[in-house]
């Protein structure tokens, strides 16, 4: 294991590593020149111009996360990376579209034909064929793609003087018993599809290995840091152990939770023993006598056992042994003091100074008559409640 090297490194064991580069946009979105060519070349298949367009995203975390479009025009594909730092799956599916649908805007304003997408996503698909419908309606998410997904597809259908048709197809061969509107094939639809899968997914394997400096340096990074706070930790218990404190007993310093209510009552009731003042529970059963008691109130019953606390887990270590506590008999007979002669200027106690009180000085102390309160002179209210009876009465 190395030493540190930065500041980083030796305060918070942490290694700083580059970001994972995004490709720059292009300066106004540009069309994809071999896309705009492709699509103005092609030729229609039952009255149309068919594309499709796929998104693939590649990665274990958002990290390594890399994500990819793809698009097939007359059995050719094309495709390219994403530029922004959502590299998922649905955002590539979405690039896809405003990347087909630019092309197809600079195509169209070459040579108008109608034109028909095929995309393998249920929400892009559906909300590209309402905005294709007349519907202007924008989502929040991805407020400024939509937007301008809508603008392409209003300035198309004003160019081509028809709507755009959106059909969605179920991505990698999926389900065998799906069919295509009447007046298309589900095989060629199928097929282009599978184009537009593979390309995308080729591009998002090329920038894949591209970042693998990035992946083992962040991989570096982390290993480095789970060493260094692993060594820290057995450092810590080692000087723990050499040098423990006497005030309590060794415990780890990350603070431990508190264990639940059901664990403390097990606790409780595997400690919980005849002579053991462990409780069982917060509300205690009947105590003994208590049934005989209502069955008869008249008879005296045992008095019932005192509440208790419950008592504290034993402590791993003790430290010490407490020392014994004396006790004090107050009815044997006080032992002899060693008599000491009495200033003249205190007067003499009322009670033999003894070590305790005995019965007989207390009762010899008690005899004295103790002189009464003096009364208050203060006069009382009259009482308004008498006075105002007696009218009544009258």
């Amino acid at each position: 294991m190395r030493l540190p090297s930065t500041e980083a490194e030796a305060r918070l064991l942490v290694t700083c590593f580059p970001l994972k580069p995004v490709p720059e946009p292009p300066p106004h979105a540009a069309p994809h020149t071999a896309l705009t060519a492709a699509i103005a070349r092609a030729e229609p298949e039952n009255g149309t111009v068919l594309i499709a367009t796929d998104g693939s995203a590649y990665g274990a975390d958002h990290f390594e996360r890399v994500a990819a479009w793809g698009a097939a025009v007359s059995n050719t594909g094309y495709g390219g990376c994403l530029t922004s730092m959502d590299q998922s799956a649905p955002r590539a599916e979405l690039q896809a579209l405003l990347e087909v649908l630019r092309a197809a805007h600079a195509a169209t304003l070459q040579r108008p034909r109608p034109l028909t997408l095929v995309i393998d996503n249920w929400n892009v698909a559906q909300r590209a064929s309402r905005i294709g419908q007349g519907y202007s309606s924008i989502p929040r998410p991805s407020a400024r793609c939509w937007r301008e997904a809508w603008q392409l597809i209003s300035s198309i259908c004003a160019l081509t003087a028809t709507d755009l048709k959106v059909i969605w197809i179920p991505s990698h061969n999926k389900r065998s018993d799906w069919a295509p509107p009447p007046g298309y094939d589900p095989q060629r639809l199928r097929a282009l599809n599978n184009i537009a899968d593979v390309i995308a997914g080729e591009n998002c394997q090329r920038l894949f290995d591209q970042l693998r400096p990035e992946r083992r340096a962040r991989q570096d990074a982390c290993l480095w840091g789970a060493a260094a706070l692993q060594r820290q930790e057995l450092l810590l218990q080692r000087f723990n152990a050499q040098h423990p404190d006497p005030r309590k007993p060794f415990h780890s310093n990350v603070r431990q939770p508190r264990p639940s209510a059901q664990l403390r009552r097990a606790f409780a009731d595997s400690t919980d023993q005849p002579d053991s003042p462990v409780r069982k529970s917060r509300r205690p059963g009947p105590q003994p006598g208590q049934d005989a008691l209502k069955r008869n109130p008249g008879t005296p019953s045992s008095p019932p056992a005192s509440k208790t606390h419950r008592a504290a887990p034993p402590s791993p270590i003790q430290i010490g042994t407490p020392p014994a506590v004396p006790t004090f008999n107050i009815a044997s007979p006080a032992p002899a003091l060693p008599t000491a002669p009495v200033p003249d200027l205190l007067p003499a106690p009322p009670f033999p100074v003894v070590g305790a009180l005995t019965a007989a000085a207390l009762a010899a102390h008690s005899a004295d008559p103790i002189p009464p309160l003096p009364r208050s002179t203060r006069k009382r209210p009259p009482d308004k409640s008498a006075a105002s009876a007696s009218k009544r009465s009258k």
